[in-house]
């Protein structure tokens, strides 16, 4: 009777634990069996295009992002040089929050050259905000 009850027992708590190993070993699953979304691919022969374009938007991002630390400091304080590179660093992560000014970007053709134009509002990041992101990284 005790063994009967200890592979009972083993039997439910391998039981129990099955949903999460097999969601565990599902590719492209991610938390609770929801596939997770695909990243969207850069377009790398777009980058020689645009670098110049996002460098100068990368620039406007920290001038902005200066002033905005520079407003949460009480008066004859400056800005922590450690905390403008903590930005920096993460200003082409479109995944952090320092980086979400890159989904506000849209790619525009204009004859033989492509510009960036800014929309005002953040979208999804797909191929085009991965280019930008790419680009941003590889300054």
């Amino acid at each position: 009777m005790q063994r009967h009850s200890t592979l009972l027992l083993l039997a439910c708590s391998i039981a129990l634990q099955l949903p999460l190993i097999a969601v565990a070993m599902m590719p492209g699953m991610g938390m609770g069996g929801m596939p997770e979304e695909p990243k969207a691919a850069a377009v790398v022969s777009d980058v020689k295009y645009i670098k110049c374009g996002v460098c100068e938007a990368l620039v406007k991002q920290a001038t902005r992002k200066v002033k905005a630390l520079r407003k949460e400091l009480k008066p004859g304080q400056q800005v922590d040089e450690s905390a403008i590179i903590e930005n920096l660093e993460l200003a082409c992560n479109t995944a952090k929050p320092d980086g979400q000014w890159i989904t506000h970007y849209d790619m525009v053709e204009d004859g033989d050259k492509i510009k960036l134009v800014d929309t005002q509002q953040p979208s999804k990041c797909n191929t085009e905000c991965a280019t930008i992101a790419r680009a941003c990284s590889h300054h």
